[in-house]
């Protein structure tokens, strides 16, 4: 392994709420460079080079990815309130199912975070805010 590759980089900073792009073609576009946090982001996945590090830090990847796509997969089933008896549009704690998996993309994003000893973005709404329903605001 040795070394995260460009989309695994793009990949990691993304769930960490940091723009996708490098310190290369924020430069280009006339962006500061120096000045914002991500650049630790930047700096941590170029110089990590331990193996084990990096193969927890993909699974931690995966596993948030995987959250966020159920985010997407269970807001379809926003538009049905109850099934008889039973119903599915809010868990037990009176959260949406969508809230729930935000908050185990956030877990594993943090996670992720602690492991390469970085910063999330402050400017990322899912790691703004907390309690029901105050994720990113989906549209069903």
């Amino acid at each position: 392994m040795g070394a995260f590759t460009h989309d695994q980089k793009v990949r990691i900073k993304i769930q960490l709420g940091w723009p996708g792009y490098g310190s290369l073609s924020s430069a280009s576009g006339g962006l500061p460079v120096m000045r914002s946090p991500d650049f630790m982001v930047d700096s941590r996945l170029s110089t990590l080079t331990d193996d084990s590090t990096i193969a927890l830090v993909l699974k931690y990847l995966h596993l948030a990815e995987k959250e966020e796509c159920m985010i997407g997969e269970t807001s379809k089933q926003l538009s049905a309130a109850a099934v008889g008896n039973i119903q599915l549009r809010w868990t037990a704690r009176g959260e949406r199912i969508t809230d729930l998996h935000e908050a185990e993309n956030v877990r594993w994003c943090k996670r992720i975070a602690e492991i390469l000893d970085v910063p999330v973005s402050p400017f990322c709404a899912k790691f703004r805010q907390s309690g029901p329903g105050s994720g990113v605001p989906l549209r069903h």
